[in-house]
């Protein structure tokens, strides 16, 4: 069969005879594909021992009084204290304190 050109088209549409060769050819590998696993472990460092969970366990321990003395509970939220009668009735209801309490 002889292609006809379509009208307006100077060449005819490519082909592609073996479209699944061409889905290999743009698959690449992930990064860890050609890692070996001897020089992998060569590149780590020592492993922790009890030190180093010591010195964790203490920068944890800083953070948390910081933490802490900013008025921060362990979520990070905020944390108020209990309002006395007086301090609500002073500066947030303009009420006479003994009206408040009952």
């Amino acid at each position: 069969m002889a292609s006809t050109p379509i009208p307006g088209r100077t060449k005819p549409a490519p082909t592609k005879p073996h479209a699944a060769s061409d889905k290999r050819e743009s698959v690449t590998l992930p990064p860890y594909m050609g890692i070996s696993p001897d020089a992998a472990l060569a590149e780590l460092d020592a492993a922790p021992g009890i030190a180093s969970f010591a010195g964790i366990a203490a920068a944890c321990a800083k953070g948390r009084d910081d933490l802490a003395a900013r008025g921060l509970d362990d979520q990070g939220q905020r944390q108020l204290r209990l309002f006395s009668t007086w301090e609500i009735t002073r500066y947030l209801i303009p009420v006479a304190q003994a009206h408040f309490r009952r």
